[in-house]
């Protein structure tokens, strides 16, 4: 029997409103490369018209 290991896809970040002017971005991996990823998420939403940012951590894994 010959077992294949695959690296698995990063999670994608998860974006919400929860009020006009709040914005809930939870982050499930703190990968490599992820920043930019979040910098336009939340340049984005300051365009938007949003001031506030509840950042998510909750299971957050580092990748190895």
């Amino acid at each position: 029997m010959d077992i294949v290991r695959q690296k698995l896809a990063p999670a994608k970040t998860i974006v919400q409103k929860a009020d006009p002017d709040i914005l809930v971005l939870r982050l499930p991996s703190l990968d490599a490369g992820r920043a930019d990823d979040v910098r336009s998420k939340l340049l984005d939403a300051e365009k938007q018209g949003v001031h506030r940012v509840v950042l998510d951590l909750r299971e957050c894994g580092r990748a190895r």
